[in-house]
């Protein structure tokens, strides 16, 4: 009886403590990937139309997890103001919801010095990526 009851015990405490299986996010850029964007961009294209997205003045860009439904999906820069851009136009006969994670690293210095004279530097240099993901509705109108 006393196996029985402890049985019954581990197994009701296995339910409770282990996590559900469901979906708890609408966001599809969660799923399997791990890359989790810190900015999202909502954009309207018209099916035909080539969208241009101003991203940042600094950096680089690249395309992390390509659209699913594009004529033309791409990183670039404009050669007017040199800013970073993301342009995207839907395959022909798309119509919907699309998606693309872009890539932006960043130059970065970190570290610290104990004194100027001492040459103890610690100063390195690094890449930050942040995610930044363009949910894109094409329509009619």
């Amino acid at each position: 009886m006393k196996k029985i009851i402890a049985f019954c015990a581990v197994a009701f405490s296995t339910l409770v403590i282990l996590p559900s299986c469901s979906k708890s996010s609408s966001d599809s850029f969660d799923e399997m990937s791990g890359l989790h964007p810190s900015k999202i961009i909502e954009a309207r294209v018209t099916p035909g139309q080539i969208q241009t997205l101003d991203i940042d003045n600094f950096g680089e860009l690249s395309i992390a997890r390509q659209a699913s439904h594009f004529k033309i999906s791409q990183t670039g820069v404009n050669a007017q103001n040199g800013t970073l851009i993301y342009q995207y136009e839907p395959a022909d006969g798309f119509s919907g919801s699309d998606e693309v994670l872009l890539a932006h690293k960043i130059p970065v210095v970190y570290g610290s010095s104990s004194s100027c004279n001492s040459g103890d530097s610690q100063i390195k240099t690094g890449n930050q990526i942040n995610y930044i993901a363009v949910k894109i509705t094409v329509t009619s109108k």
